[in-house]
């Protein structure tokens, strides 16, 4: 009967684990509780094993044994933190399988034993075998235990087990390198480099590697060493290179992969040796080798021969496919190996497949250096016993190489040392033996003063080049080779002359029709072709076989000009249309020294009418009041600029008497009609106005369309100076209002217009009338668009297009170049400064009380807190998926959402009117005005939410304070405003739309504002009805914003609008960016 072969089991169990296996089982610490099916020398049995630390475990084992002691199959499980296939389970094997050979050598058991062998005979297994003898002799069953958590000792001991020193110290390992090699003169060849692992032998003398092969190593049947090493080994040997794993050793002519030798460093530096079979020693280079030609003369001929700088002239062994690297025997018999930087080129490599050298005969020598020498550069390389000197080549020549695109004008220089065998270098490379490098210095040296550096060119660099420096390089004997459109352009001839003609071509009522022409030469060039080149990088025309420069400043001030205009104008029109109102325009044109102009008196006559001071005029006699200072200069700007044609834009600040300064104008002019445009709430007011300080006017009132109407616009028009309409009526009857033929128009609240898409927009630009003015105090609500918007109307073309516009100012100012920002600003502000009046009441306003303005921030109560929270949450992520889909196509339903977080943060029952939480904001401003009108002021009380100011309605009727109400549904709109002003009332609640412009509510000396709109303007405009001349007490404003909410983000959002506003209306004012309600406005609004 055979024994176990227990190196067997290394094919199921980590060999480590089979050695501590054995350990237990030879002292005797494994025993057996139960064995079934039995199979030969094998079984499976249960039973428990010692551990070293002294304690038991539960052990099941099944294995299989041939005839031969080999070890067939082996599985089991452990109560041990290792699990399963540890030292416990080898144990238990062992000690049945050595239990199982002795039973033959044990004595007979007599009587009992005869009862249980007949016991056997009739059972089926041996489990039912003991489980009968368990029932005759009352033995109980041992339970299995149960499986306890390992402790971390265990655990420790099991991961990081100590190495024996017979594994790790007593068992150095060695990277073995076996040669195969010829010997040819002095020098051993090799023919073939194989690796393995190797041992030390017992003799101490060589290396044994047969137990240390890769298969072996890697499935455990090896020679036992440490973990580490033996890791390292099947490391360096599965990229040695051979694909069969069973290859005995690996060849490294196959080497597949550069890190070998990088293990190889480390191998070494963890203290594995490199070795021979016979123990010689391997030398590894560090550096990586050096792969060369060398070329040799001698009586036969030249020889060329593929070598390593570094094995000199030992025969190199290249491994693998790819040429990774070499090895060779140096003089002292020893093996070298190293790698290459980079793969071997691959002519070096076609070179080493050649097996021998290459023998070039005398007679091909001249051939060899035309044609093959210089391919050599690749490699490089040299002659180790200088027996090879090149013949020094014929000097070469410096040659310029000359490219241009002519119609473009652009182009470039290479310079290079042409040699006569055709083959060319570029300067300032390190010459090679195949040039003549001692006649390169030389011209080099006598071209000391050109620039001779690779270059592009561009306009006139170019055709400075071509037309100055390339004749000098010819003279200096550099050969100049060029291209056809280099050829082209070298052929032109310079402009002796070039001047700027401008000449007037027509004219009507805003617009000048110039011709302008560059003439070079006396010969006139199309002004498209001018503004082509004047837009192109090179800045040179061409014209008739001429070129001339436009490069100067003169022309770079008439290139913005004519930019400028080209926003106006068609480019391929020869006259460009200018707005008599680009004051700055004119001025530039006129200051161009170049410029002969046809006729001039035109010019001058355009520029004088910008820029003369006409005689001082009185105020109009008929107007029945006396102006302020400031007020009569506003009448005689614009007088002015009526009795020039021009329209403009009156920015006065709310409540400066915008209205009178109009009426005065209206006056002076002495014609009519005038059609004044306003919004509805503000038409009652003009004629109000007008019957008071110009009651020589006749004024008419345009109330309703013509269907409510008895009279014509017509007929109505005939029989007064001044018609008011609304912009309403307007719009809906815009062909009507433009038949009129009226002798100018004034837009009240001009920021109705704002939208240049919109149809109102349009009505006023197509009325065609002779001037028209724009009033507002506030010329700029959301973004600067507003602006271009409303001098698009009153000065047509001041600021180009809208396109041109947004390029030009709109974007620069919102950018974030801030440098960029401010000169664009200013640039901006200059160009409208003749046509934009704007003053503040603090600045001539000196009799008006002061302003007190407060944000009062009210904390939300918890109910109504918790409301708003949970809203927000909701709408937050509706609006930002809606933004992330389409945020144009979304914009409705996005600001329907705001509104809703607009509406909880003033009241939870705007949005859930079931909902029992209380207005935080309302029951503030309940306190806040007893306590006001304790004192008897008079209060205004905005908001944009009519049904919020239906709660504040129901709230001052429970605390019994008089009030008046004013919304967009007032029927009697002039009995709400009498009821207040004449003091019959102590609060007015107004609408933010309906009564924010027009009123004179200066009886009020309060006001609150009960929730922030986008628009910082309108509520401007709101807190003027109070702060306006007739004033006489300080006024007090109040902004309720309810904290933490999204009110907040709107307030933040008015003061961005209010810097962009003072920046374009006020000198000191810096440009901050525009604000528009955009997508990335809105994600804010929501942080």
């Amino acid at each position: 009967m055979c024994g176990v072969r227990t190196e067997t089991l290394n094919n199921f169990v980590d060999p480590r684990v089979v050695q501590r296996g054995v350990a237990l089982a030879t002292q005797n610490a494994a025993r057996i509780e139960s064995v079934e099916a039995a199979r030969g020398e094998g079984a499976k049995v249960s039973g428990y094993c010692t551990g070293s630390r002294g304690d038991e475990y539960f052990v099941t084992v099944d294995y299989t044994l041939g005839t031969d002691g080999v070890v067939t199959a082996f599985n089991s499980w452990c109560a041990c933190p290792y699990g399963e296939r540890c030292k416990h389970a080898v144990a238990l094997a062992l000690k049945h399988h050595l239990d199982y050979r002795e039973i033959g050598k044990r004595e007979p058991l007599g009587a009992f034993g005869e009862f249980v062998d007949h016991l056997v005979e009739r059972t089926d297994s041996f489990r039912e075998t003991q489980e009968v003898l368990s029932e005759v002799l009352g033995w109980e069953r041992r339970r299995r235990p149960v499986r306890r958590e390992p402790t971390w000792q265990e655990l420790l001991e099991e991961y990081l087990p100590v190495e024996s020193a017979e594994s790790s110290a007593a068992t150095p390992v060695a990277v073995v390198f076996e040669t195969d090699f010829n010997v040819v003169g002095d020098h051993a060849v090799l023919r073939n480099l194989s690796v393995t692992g190797g041992r030390p032998r017992k003799n101490g003398r060589g290396w044994v590697s047969s137990d240390m092969t890769l298969a072996k190593l890697q499935n455990g049947t090896g020679h036992p060493v440490a973990e580490r090493d033996r890791d390292r080994l099947i490391e360096i040997l599965s990229e040695a290179g051979s694909y069969d794993i069973h290859s005995q050793p690996q060849s490294l002519r196959s080497l597949r992969s550069p890190k070998f030798f990088a293990l190889l460093d480390e191998a070494q530096e963890h203290g594995i040796e490199l070795t021979t079979a016979d123990g010689g020693l391997v030398i590894l280079h560090e550096e990586p080798l050096t792969p060369t030609v060398y070329v040799t003369e001698n009586d036969e001929g030249l020889r060329i021969d593929a070598a390593i700088v570094e094995s000199g002239d030992h025969p190199p062994l290249i491994l693998g496919y790819e040429a990774r690297g070499a090895a060779w025997f140096d003089d002292d018999g020893y093996l070298n190996l190293g790698r290459f930087r980079h793969r071997a080129p691959a002519e070096w490599q076609r070179l080493r497949e050649a097996r021998r050298p290459i023998t070039v005969p005398p007679e091909g020598r001249a051939e060899f250096e035309e044609k093959f020498l210089p391919r050599l550069r690749a490699t490089g390389w040299s002659s180790p016993d200088e027996s090879f000197v090149p013949t020094p080549p014929a000097p070469p020549v410096v040659r310029a190489f000359v490219t241009a695109t002519a119609h473009l004008l652009r182009g470039a220089v290479e310079f290079r040392f042409a040699y006569s065998n055709g083959r060319t270098y570029a300067l300032g490379t390190e010459a090679d033996p195949t040039r003549n490098g001692e006649s390169e210095s030389e011209l080099l040296a006598g071209l000391e003063g050109f620039n001779l550096t690779d270059r592009e060119m561009i306009g006139a660099e170019l055709m400075e080049f071509l037309h100055e420096t390339l004749p000098q390089l010819e003279a200096a004997d550099v050969d100049a080779r060029l291209s056809p459109g280099a050829r082209e352009l070298l052929g032109l001839e310079a402009a002796e002359s070039i001047d700027l003609h401008a000449g007037l071509k027509g004219q009507d009522r805003d617009w000048l029709d110039l011709s302008m022409e560059v003439r070079v030469d006396g010969q006139g060039v199309p002004l498209a072709k001018v503004i082509r080149a004047l837009r192109s990088q090179a800045r040179i025309l061409i014209v008739n076989g001429h070129y001339a420069h436009l490069d100067s400043p003169q022309f770079d001030k008439f290139a913005q000009l004519l930019e400028d205009a080209q926003g106006l104008s068609d480019a391929r029109r020869s006259a460009v249309r200018v707005p008599k109102t680009r004051v700055d325009w004119w001025d530039q044109l006129g200051e161009l020294d170049a410029l002969q102009v046809d006729e001039r008196a035109w010019l001058d006559k355009v520029v004088a009418a910008a820029h003369t001071e006409l005689p001082s005029f009185d105020v109009p006699a008929a107007l029945d009041a006396t102006l302020r200072p400031y007020q009569e200069d506003g009448f005689r700007w614009l007088a002015s600029l009526r009795r020039r044609g021009f329209g403009g834009v009156l920015a006065d600040d709310m409540g400066l008497g915008k209205t009178i300064q109009i009426l005065s104008m209206i006056l002076d002019s002495g014609a009519g009609p005038w059609l004044v445009v306003a919004p509805t709430s503000v038409v009652s007011n003009w004629k109000a106005e007008a019957a008071k300080f110009a009651p020589l006017l006749r004024v008419a009132v345009v109330e309703a369309t013509v269907k409510r109407r008895q009279d014509s616009l017509a007929s109505l028009a005939e029989s007064a100076d001044v018609l008011v309409t609304s912009y309403t009526l307007l719009r809906l009857e815009a062909s009507e209002y433009q038949a009129l033929g009226v002798a100018g128009v004034v837009l009240d609240e001009a920021q109705n217009v704002k939208n240049p898409t919109s149809k109102i927009y349009a009505a006023v630009r197509d009325l065609q009338a002779p001037v028209l003015y724009a009033v507002t105090g506030t010329p700029i609500e959301n973004s600067l668009k507003d602006a271009w918007s409303q001098f698009s109307l009153a000065a047509p073309g001041l600021l180009g297009s809208f396109q041109q516009f947004r390029e030009r100012f709109e974007k620069p100012i919102a950018g974030n170049d801030t440098e960029l920002s401010k000169t664009r600003m200013a640039e901006l502000r200059r160009r409208v400064e003749p046509f934009l009046l704007r003053r503040r009441k603090a600045d001539v306003a000196l009799d008006l009380p002061p302003i007190q303005e407060q944000v009062v921030p009210v904390e939300l109560a918890p109910a109504h807190r918790n409301l708003y929270d949970v809203h927000l949450a909701r709408e937050r992520q509706r609006v930002l998926r809606l933004l992330t889909e389409d945020p144009e196509s979304n914009r409705v339903e996005v600001l329907a959402a705001l509104t809703r977080l607009r509406q909880l943060a003033i009241s939870p029952t705007l949005v859930e009117p079931e909902s029992g939480a209380p207005s935080s904001k309302l029951d503030a401003m309940t306190g806040l005005l007893r306590d006001i009108l304790a004192e008897e002021h008079r209060v205004l009380i905005f908001s944009q939410f009519t049904s919020y100011l239906a709660e504040i309605r129901a709230r001052l009727e429970a605390e019994g304070v008089s009030f008046s109400y004013l919304d967009g549904g007032t029927r009697d709109r002039d009995a709400a405003i009498r009821a207040f002003t004449e003091g019959n009332t102590q609060v007015f609640l107004i609408s933010l739309k309906a009564g924010g412009v027009g009123l004179n509510l200066t009886q009020a000396d309060y006001v609150i504002v009960a929730d922030p709109w986008w628009n910082p303007a309108a509520e401007a405009q709101a807190i003027d009805r109070a702060h306006r001349i007739g004033q006489t007490q300080p006024v007090t404003v109040y902004r309720l914003v309810s904290a933490n909410t999204i009110e907040d983000k709107v307030v933040a959002l008015q003061d961005t609008k209010r810097a962009l506003s003072s920046a374009f209306l006020e000198p000191t004012g810096s440009a901050t960016g525009g604000a528009a309600l955009d997508a990335a406005a809105i994600r804010d609004l929501l942080a």
